[in-house]
């Protein structure tokens, strides 16, 4: 593809007015949604029954009712399913309108059921007894927060990428989610220590009634065509132009890839606590900062994103992976640990920023919703993949040099590897027109 045809993955830019002025900012017009995709995500990170407040709570709370740790880790495999199942939340949005809309309505109905089964899980879970009731409302829960999590990110696409604003949507997105992160480790310590499940249950059934009533009145999507058949048609006919199909196998593998990175945060834990002897409390600390300068590139892609050509924030994206775990090989002591994290935080952030940014643009907008929870899995799957081997890797590389300190810097070495492995899919991104 030649510099001068049509480039639908690179961000258009903006062209001057009749009287040669160049017109304001599309930025202002999206005001309204970013502020949507921002409140939605900092509630996500809020109210997500396996990771956010309600998380550490939860744990203590089966914990004192006799729940062994094992169970407990069955019982949040359970109620975490419906993350499994995105790219089919993603079909139904794309392809089963609501009165004509495939996003409004969706929204409007994951927010509400989401405050819903809050507000029952704090007037029915009092006790062992109610466990039942209580694991099909967090998966319910689960379901709408997820579902919603799908339905953000499609909107996302199809209006940030005719414009060229999916970078900064996404940024915004995981700013929010990055504050909420700090916050709900914060909150949900206290609430752990004082037992106040109930309390913090409501409050979540609250922030979803705010979800709800944002969604209402920022969410303005126009009719369209209400048949599932007429859908897949438009779906099927936009996925078959130009090279778009080989475009999202090669983005796919590039986000395996670069995800399969087997230098784990368990591993990094497990250093961390058993070889260089740094507490627990410590440890949490240290996620603490790396949300923090999560936050801070955050705020740097938002500014820089439309400026840089996507062929180099992919190079930018694979420098950042394998800096992020690189960091980490000179890790020997409290200090080092903190500046570790500091740029991790930084590096791992602004790299994951440029993958979402990059699996935005180059999804076809008909099917915005399946196609990112797609590219979305094929990233989580390489995440839990290498963390199945990572532990495994470590402690065979332990056990054959004899020394937890050199398994650990060889696992760096892997992981950094694996990531630069995907340069060599630059020159098949580059020819199926990604610039």
């Amino acid at each position: 593809m030649s510099d001068e045809q049509p480039n639908p993955y690179r961000a258009p830019q903006r062209p001057p007015a009749a009287d040669g002025c160049v017109p304001p900012s599309p930025l202002r017009a999206m005001l309204p949604l970013l502020m949507l995709f921002g409140l939605l995500y900092f509630v996500q990170g809020i109210v997500e029954p396996t990771a956010g407040l309600l998380a550490q709570p939860m744990r203590r709370r089966l914990m004192d009712w006799g729940q062994t740790t094992q169970q407990v880790g069955i019982i949040f495999a359970y109620i975490g399913i419906p993350w499994s199942l995105k790219p089919l939340f993603g079909l139904v949005s794309d392809f089963f309108p609501l009165g004509g809309r495939r996003r409004k309505p969706y929204l409007a109905l994951a927010t509400a059921a989401t405050a819903l089964a809050f507000f029952t899980l704090a007037a029915v879970w009092h006790g062992p007894a109610d466990h039942s009731r209580a694991l099909w409302l967090l998966l319910a829960a689960c379901g709408a927060v997820a579902m919603t999590d799908v339905v953000i990110d499609a909107l996302a696409v199809e209006r940030g990428q005719p414009l060229g604003l999916t970078g900064q949507m996404q940024a915004v997105q995981w700013g929010t989610l990055s504050v909420a992160t700090i916050l709900a480790g914060t909150l949900g310590g206290y609430v752990s220590q004082h037992r106040l499940l109930e309390p913090a249950l409501v409050g979540c059934g609250v922030l979803g009634l705010v979800s709800l009533a944002v969604v209402l009145l920022l969410v303005h999507e126009p009719k369209a065509a209400s048949s599932p058949r007429l859908n897949v048609r438009a779906a099927w006919s936009e996925l078959r132009a130009g090279r778009r199909i080989v475009v999202l196998l090669a983005v796919g593998l590039y986000l395996f890839l670069w995800n399969f990175n087997p230098f784990s945060y368990s591993v990094l834990q497990n250093y961390a606590t058993e070889h260089l002897l740094l507490s627990e409390q410590f440890f949490g600390n240290l996620y603490s900062i790396q949300a923090a300068a999560g936050v801070v590139a955050c705020a740097g892609y938002f500014l820089v994103c439309r400026r840089i050509p996507m062929r180099w924030l992919i190079h930018a994206s694979i420098a950042a992976g394998v800096l992020s775990t690189l960091c980490y090989l000179p890790m020997q002591n409290a200090t080092t640990a903190v500046a570790a994290s500091l740029i991790f935080g930084l590096t791992y952030q602004t790299a994951t920023l440029i993958q979402l940014d990059l699996a935005a643009r180059v999804c076809p907008t008909q099917s915005a919703g399946t196609m990112f929870a797609i590219l979305m899995a094929i990233s989580n799957t390489g995440v839990s993949a290498a963390s199945y081997v990572g532990g495994g890797w470590y402690d065979d590389l332990a056990a054959t040099y004899g020394s937890r300190h050199v398994a650990f810097d060889l696992l760096v070495l892997i992981g950094v590897g694996f990531t630069a492995s995907c340069w060599l899919l630059v020159p098949v991104l580059r020819w199926a027109g990604v610039k």
